[in-house]
């Protein structure tokens, strides 16, 4: 009798055992999940001695974005500025349809919230981060989540890191063989699982070769003289653009982002400033007139550039229709030119072939008088001369400083009645011709 009872007794304490132990309930496969995170070491006030929190993963409507209650969490909207979350605290016991219905905002989960929602401090460690490293071939981002702490009411416990779990959330890009920094990516969550953390911490640093654990969270005064004082542990702590920060405490960041570093009181000073001319009158009666006068500063320097480009576009082209007609006159010109040339040279080859045409015609004119002459001689019965001699005896003839005349060529008493030859063109010479009575 004894038996049976100690292993009915085993099966409830196992039963009530795993109740109590962090669960995830699907809302949607691959896409949304509820996790019941226990939390060991939260002090109880209530009946029950194990407490919990509710955490919701989700994915964005377009699959690229892991959600954590609502807010982006992998990746973050800006890594300068983590967000501050809160969960639900809950009993360790709760129950799976309990659960749904607060995830879901009913009515009927709100029996089981127990105070307000508690201010996270979290570990937050993301391995394939798209966009805070180099791009990733065949994405599959992973998450490790673990709790640190908790504000409520003013006051800030702190947790035992080895005796919490870590919640991992491994996610895949659907599109195989695509990359982390393509704009057509789309997740799914493949798995959600719970990891002890001692286990977890020392095979990354294995791996890695630099201690990954909750050791590297170490207390680093935060000065002006560092633009983000960034934290250590990370991944891809070569890359500029690696995520700054993974330890998430509450007092160490506000809306500026990490208290103490130089661009905090950048942003800070900043803000201010612009608050401060909205909230004055007279400032914003300075920031309204500044801006009117940039505008206006604005809109003369355009339209003086307008004018200035307008004028350089009008002047290459009113200098090019000159050349235009530059050009065109001096074409005109030159075809003048040539013309006239052209004229003068036929005038010339024109007086010329005349030139030759007359001592041509001279010539044939002379050889004519000269075979006359000659046939009168040998008519006269007088010694015949050549047409060599003839020609240079009426050339003697023609000469007006000589003064001969024809007659003095023959002999007079052969001479009886000559008479001239008909006028040539040229009037040099005048040729005579026997009577043929005589």
């Amino acid at each position: 009798m004894l038996t049976p009872l100690l292993l009915a007794f085993a099966v409830l304490t196992q039963s009530s055992f795993t109740t109590a132990a962090s669960s995830v309930t699907w809302l949607q496969p691959q896409r949304s999940a509820i996790v019941k995170l226990s939390t060991p070491g939260y002090p109880s006030k209530g009946p029950s001695g194990q407490h919990a929190i509710l955490i919701k993963f989700e994915l964005s409507s377009d699959n690229k974005t892991l959600l954590l209650d609502d807010t982006p969490f992998l990746p973050l909207q800006n890594y300068y500025i983590p967000p501050r979350l809160s969960a639900y605290h809950v009993p360790d016991d709760i129950k799976k349809d309990a659960m749904i219905a607060i995830a879901e905002g009913k009515a009927e989960g709100k029996g089981s919230i127990r105070g307000q929602r508690l201010e996270l401090d979290y570990d937050r460690l993301v391995e394939g981060d798209p966009t805070g490293g180099p791009p990733y071939y065949n994405h599959q981002p992973i998450l490790r989540f673990r709790l640190m702490g908790f504000g409520r009411d003013g006051a800030d416990t702190l947790l035992d890191p080895q005796e919490q779990d870590i919640v991992q959330v491994s996610m895949r890009d659907q599109n195989q063989g695509g990359w982390s920094n393509d704009a057509a990516r789309s997740y799914t969550i493949d798995n959600i699982a719970f990891l002890p953390t001692e286990k977890v911490y020392a095979e990354l640093s294995t791996s890695l070769g630099d201690h990954m654990g909750p050791e590297a969270d170490q207390e680093k005064e935060c000065t002006r003289k560092n633009w983000k004082c960034p934290d250590e542990g990370v991944f891809e702590a070569g890359s500029p653009y690696r995520t700054p920060y993974r330890f998430i405490w509450r007092r160490r960041y506000d809306r500026y982002g990490r208290i103490g570093s130089l661009r905090h009181a950048f942003v800070e000073q900043w803000e201010n400033s612009k608050q401060k001319a909205y909230d004055d009158p007279r400032n914003s009666a300075l920031v309204a007139l500044g801006v009117l006068l940039v505008t206006v500063l604005a809109i003369v320097s355009g339209l003086k550039s307008r004018a200035q480009r307008a004028a350089a576009a009008k002047e290459p082209t009113k200098k090019h229709w000159t050349e235009r007609e530059a050009e065109k006159a001096a074409r005109k010109a030159d075809k003048a030119a040539q013309k006239a040339e052209a004229k003068e040279g036929e005038d010339h080859r024109h007086e010329k072939d005349e030139d030759e045409e007359e001592e041509e015609e001279e010539e044939e004119s002379e050889d004519e008088d000269a075979v006359w002459m000659s046939e009168m001689a040998a008519q006269s019965g007088e010694v015949q001369m050549t047409i060599d001699e003839t020609s240079n005896l009426i050339d003697l003839m023609s000469d007006d400083e000589g003064g001969l005349d024809a007659a003095a060529a023959i002999p007079t008493d052969k001479l009886l009645n000559i008479e001239p030859k008909k006028e040539k063109t040229n009037k040099k010479r005048v040729a005579f011709k026997a009577d043929a009575d005589e």
